[in-house]
């Protein structure tokens, strides 16, 4: 009940606070390629014996990047994005994001793998119709025979014992803050729900 409660005050609150609205939101486990616009030494990790599923770097201490292109119908005036990325301290992972593929201003770097975050974009965004999202990685530690990388982005698993499954989601609105500040909130909260009752339900 507090689930559909929840949905129907997300649903509501987009049809009369903003006037066009944007999300992309999935796993490794969903379709992560349908925004995807390059990649540049990385690939995608199935850890053996293990449900985890993430992109890390190809190769031992050689940069590696996957970068997500968006192209909308209107000018942002709004945006977050919650994401996974994850490093053992032998190399790094930053998450950065452009309107142009050219300039890039860091978003994230570290090991965020359990915050909750969505991180405003605004001020990276604001005006422009064209967005990228770009992870950098590197580590010193890529084992192809058990299939594993120091840095990680997007470590998705579907083990309630392992680590929680984090969702990517990148949000964007025609209509500025802080209005949309508290949509992103509740729909993140309700996509974060949803996602517990999958995986422990």
């Amino acid at each position: 009940m507090k689930l559909l409660l929840t949905l129907s005050i997300f649903c509501c609150c987009a049809e009369t606070n903003a006037e066009q609205i944007f999300t992309d939101t999935f796993d490794m486990n969903s379709n992560y390629t349908q925004y995807l616009y390059e990649t540049k030494n990385a690939r995608v990790f199935q850890e053996s014996g293990y449900p985890v599923k993430y992109w890390g770097p190809a190769k031992e201490n050689i940069e590696a990047e996957v970068t997500y292109r968006y192209e909308l119908d209107f000018d942002i005036k709004g945006a977050f994005l919650t994401a996974n990325i994850h490093d053992n301290n032998d190399g790094y992972t930053i998450i950065e994001a452009s309107t142009d593929g050219v300039l890039w201003s860091t978003v994230a770097s570290g090991n965020i793998q359990e915050q909750i975050n969505p991180f405003n974009l605004h001020d990276i965004l604001s005006d422009s119709n064209v967005m990228y999202i770009r992870c950098r990685m590197k580590s010193s530690y890529v084992k192809d025979i058990i299939n594993m990388s120091g840095s990680q982005f997007l470590r998705t698993t579907d083990n309630p014992n392992l680590q929680q499954p984090f969702v990517y989601s990148f949000y964007a609105t025609s209509v500025p803050e802080p209005a949309t500040l508290g949509l992103v909130i509740i729909g993140l909260t309700t996509l974060l729900v949803m996602r517990k009752g999958k995986y422990h339900g």
